[in-house]
C-alpha cells in the first residue's frame, strides 16, 4: 500500500513497467509456449493498479452479458474457482480482503470496492462471483478428445478477441487465427495442459502493442498511429501475464490472464527496450505483424523506436 508521500506507489509502478518490459523476451521473436514454474503466493498478482481493474470489472460484470459465458456442466469447477479464490486473497492480501462469517455463510469482503461476496451462496454463474475479487480474467479448460476446451470464462479485459466466440472450442480453434500457432506450438500446448500438476502451476508472458489503453478490447480494429513525438504517449505496450492451475477437486484447468500495460514511451525509459522491441519486430513474421495489428503503424513505429534506440 503506498506510504505518505506516494514513493511506495512509485516503487511499485516502475517495478511494473519492469515486468512488462521482460514481457518482451529476448531479442528474436519465437512462437514459444515460454512456461516457468510459478510461486503459488504469486498466484495473483499485486499492482498499482489492482483497485482499479476491481472497479473496471464490477462495472463491465454489472452493465454487460457478453463477459460471462459458461457452458451447463462447468459449475462444479466455477465453484472450485471461487472457494479457491477465497481461500487464497484474505491470506495474501489481508489488507484488501476479510472474510465474514454470519447467518447467510461465509463471504469476502473488498476493500476496494466494498462489496461481499458471498463464498456459500447459489450464483447463477460462480465464476462471475469469482471475478469480481481479482483483477485477472478465468478461464476454465477441460479435457476433450480434441484437446483442452474452454468450458466457462469470466472474461472483462480481452485483448481483441470475444468469448462468445469461442466457448466450448478447443485450443486449436481457439488459437486458429494466431499464425503459425498450429505449426508451432499447438502439440506444445496441448501436452503442457495434458502433464499439468494441482502442485506445479505455471505461468508466462506475452505482448500486444495497441492504439488504446481500454481495458474492454473485444474487437480486432485497424490501429493508428500519431505524426511526431505523439506516438509514445499515444501507443500502448500490453502485457497478460497467464497463469495455468490444475484444479485439485475437478481436474480442470484454470487458466488466469492479468492485463499490465504502459504507454510505448514509460516503456522505452526502461534501458534496452526500445532495441528489444525493434529487433522483435525486425524478426517477426509479415502474418503475426498483420494479425498483432504492427503493420498498421510500422512505418511510424520503427521510425520512433530508432530515435530512442540511438538515444
Amino acid at each position: 500500500m503506498p506510504d505518505a508521500d506516494g514513493t511506495s506507489t512509485m516503487r511499485a509502478r516502475d517495478a511494473q513497467v519492469l515486468a512488462i518490459a521482460r514481457a518482451l523476451g529476448a531479442d528474436t521473436h519465437r512462437i514459444t509456449v515460454g512456461l516457468r514454474t510459478l510461486d503459488m503466493r504469486d498466484w495473483i498478482e499485486d499492482g498499482p493498479d489492482f483497485d482499479a481493474q476491481l472497479h473496471d470489472k464490477r462495472s463491465l460484470l454489472d452493465g454487460r452479458d457478453d463477459v460471462v459465458a459458461a457452458l451447463p456442466d462447468s459449475r462444479d469447477a466455477q465453484r472450485e474457482v471461487l472457494s479457491l479464490l477465497g481461500e487464497h486473497l484474505p491470506r495474501r492480501f489481508p489488507e484488501r480482503f476479510s472474510r465474514e462469517r454470519g447467518d447467510g455463510g461465509t463471504r469476502v469482503r473488498i476493500a476496494a470496492t466494498g462489496e461481499a461476496v458471498a463464498l456459500d451462496g447459489e450464483h447463477a454463474q460462480p465464476i462471475a462471483a469469482a471475478a469480481r475479487l481479482v483483477p485477472e480474467d478465468l478461464c476454465l479448460m477441460r479435457a476433450s478428445p480434441e484437446g483442452y476446451r474452454l468450458i466457462a470464462a469470466a472474461l472483462c479485459f480481452p485483448t481483441r478477441w470475444r468469448l462468445a466466440d469461442k466457448l466450448g472450442q478447443p485450443m486449436l480453434a481457439i488459437h486458429a487465427p494466431v499464425p503459425g500457432y498450429a505449426a508451432a506450438i499447438s502439440a506444445a500446448s496441448d501436452g503442457v495442459m495434458a502433464a499439468l500438476d494441482s502442485a506445479r502451476p505455471m505461468w508466462r508472458a506475452n505482448w500486444s502493442l495497441l492504439d488504446s489503453p481500454a481495458l474492454y478490447q473485444p474487437q480486432r480494429l485497424p490501429q493508428s498511429a500519431p505524426a511526431g513525438v505523439e506516438l509514445g504517449e499515444r501507443l500502448w505496450l500490453r502485457s497478460e501475464r497467464q497463469t495455468l492451475r490444475r484444479l485439485s477437486g475437478c481436474g480442470d484447468v484454470l487458466f488466469t490472464i492479468r492485463i499490465r500495460q504502459c504507454t510505448l514511451a514509460r516503456l522505452c525509459e526502461v534501458p534496452g527496450a526500445a532495441s528489444r522491441l525493434l529487433a522483435q519486430i525486425d524478426s517477426m513474421p509479415a502474418a503475426l505483424k498483420d494479425y498483432k495489428r504492427i503493420g498498421d503503424i510500422e512505418e511510424a513505429l520503427r521510425a520512433w523506436l530508432r530515435r530512442h534506440a540511438a538515444g
